[in-house]
């Protein structure tokens, strides 16, 4: 299998967060190694018109590598213009384990800035973080 590509461009708007006037675009390129092993690379833009009249731009990159179904690691990097927290620059590294159908094990190795999370399919309001972090999903049925 050759080169998956992938491409997006959204305008939203989300009272609840403050944004006012949001785009979003972005890209992906994926390289299928065989059928288990792959290569991404991600590249994402944001720019954000908030309810008090400032404007935040952030840009992020991922690369990754992910053997299915149980391993993914990616490294991360973002630039925002606004300063969040004091910080306006965020690297990490992320690795994600899942087995059995049921268990998701994350280790996160960095900084990143506040906000919404998503880890395994659930999403969060998370502060800012410099560190290390695990964190163990398990779905008992």
């Amino acid at each position: 299998t050759g080169p998956r590509f992938r491409s997006v461009v959204d305008w939203s708007r989300d009272v609840i967060k403050g944004d006012l006037d949001r785009w979003t675009a972005g890209g992906e390129i994926e390289l299928f190694l065989d059928d288990t092993n792959s290569l991404a690379g991600i590249l994402e833009w944001q720019r954000a018109d908030h309810v008090f009249g400032e404007t935040s731009t952030r840009r992020l990159v991922t690369l990754e590598y992910q053997r299915s179904p149980w391993l993914t690691l990616a490294l991360q990097g973002e630039k925002g213009r606004l300063p969040v927290d004091e910080r306006d620059t965020w690297a990490s590294l992320t690795v994600n384990v899942t087995w059995d159908g049921r268990h998701n094990l994350n280790l996160f190795v960095g900084r990143r800035p506040a906000g919404l999370l998503c880890i395994g399919g659930y999403c969060f309001f998370a502060p800012a973080f410099d560190g290390v972090e695990m964190r163990l999903i398990s779905r008992f049925d």
